[in-house]
């Protein structure tokens, strides 16, 4: 049997990485992946580790943490045994210490498009500005990248029609909310609500908002989140539980817009048309407590939108790789 071996920071992984594991697949019977990370990178090594994980199932991933320097054959080769727990039959590489490298543990080199002329792109660049090389990135790792605009408010406020005005404005998607498919299908004047339904409701909301983040452009727009969910859950059970807490507030965004509620109220067949008022405040309320960027857009929709481009417009421009915990 022969044991492949790939390592690398993959920060972050792109096209290049994926045709040296690829690469490594097609001539191994067994492959492992090693990531290297390291406490003060900003894009976080668990997150790289899960990046490989996903997208190949069958690669035996590990991530390791050291402070070995960049040109220490004899130590990366030495600790790499004792990472692997045994010595690799091939290394793949695309990098010129991979000869040294691979000799000191007895295996054999297998040098992948050193020069990149198959895959002309490197981690740096893609750090640098990761919008200008989507074609680059494996929907999974481009959706790291997408910054997510989460549009927020009560009931008949128009959330639904501010994130699909600026998914189009910004040739984008955007995230309905499936609470609303939920309660349409339940009949909420006939029937109890449980505490296991709003942890339901978080957890496929949180999914539709993470596979649409694979297939957006810079930006995605999310008509309410599962913050939303905890204050219905509030409204409904007299008190919200840990679980559906824990699963707003590990989601990271670069904006919450919030919807006023001045505009008229409409009912429709699953609008409470009760504690307006008390929800946006509530709202509010937790975003200042969690620290979380938000603006409150009032008016007519023109005067909404033209606000919340504005803000929008500046988060792009001075786009950062920001940490993000999903």
């Amino acid at each position: 049997m022969k044991k492949g071996l790939v390592i690398g920071k993959f920060y972050p992984l792109h096209a290049g990485h994926q045709y040296l594991i690829d690469t490594a697949l097609s001539q191994s019977n067994q492959v492992t992946a090693i990531v290297t990370g390291k406490k003060n990178q900003i894009i976080p090594a668990s997150v790289r580790t899960d990046w490989i994980k996903q997208i190949y199932p069958h690669v035996n991933v590990k991530l390791v943490y050291h402070n070995i320097p960049d040109d220490a054959d004899e130590l990366w080769a030495k600790n790499t045994i004792k990472w692997l727990g045994f010595k690799p039959d091939i290394v793949f590489t695309s990098e010129k210490y991979g000869d040294h490298y691979s000799h000191l543990m007895g295996a054999k080199h297998i040098a992948v498009d050193i020069p990149r002329h198959k895959f002309p792109i490197s981690g740096t660049k893609i750090r640098e500005r990761p919008h200008f090389y989507p074609h680059y990135l494996h929907p999974i790792v481009r959706a790291y990248f997408v910054k997510r605009i989460c549009i927020i408010g009560a009931e008949s406020t128009g959330t639904t029609t501010m994130a699909q005005e600026l998914a189009k404005l910004y040739k984008t998607s955007w995230v309905p909310e499936f609470g609303r498919y939920y309660s349409e299908g339940k009949k909420p004047s006939e029937s109890k609500w449980e505490n296991s339904e709003f942890v339901h409701i978080a957890k496929v909301q949180n999914s539709f908002e993470d596979e649409l983040a694979k297939y957006s452009k810079k930006v995605l727009f999310c008509d309410t989140n599962s913050l939303v969910t905890y204050v219905w859950q509030e409204f409904f059970m007299g008190e919200s539980t840990q679980e559906v807490e824990n699963l707003f507030k590990k989601r990271k965004y670069s904006l919450y817009i919030i919807t006023d509620t001045d505009i008229p109220y409409v009912q429709d067949s699953v609008r409470i048309g009760k504690r307006r008022d008390w929800m946006h405040k509530r709202l509010i309320e937790i975003l200042k407590t969690h620290n979380q960027p938000h603006i409150v857009v009032s008016g007519h929709l023109k005067k909404r939108l033209d606000f919340s481009k504005d803000a929008v417009d500046e988060i792009i421009k001075n786009y950062k790789i920001e940490e993000k915990i999903l």
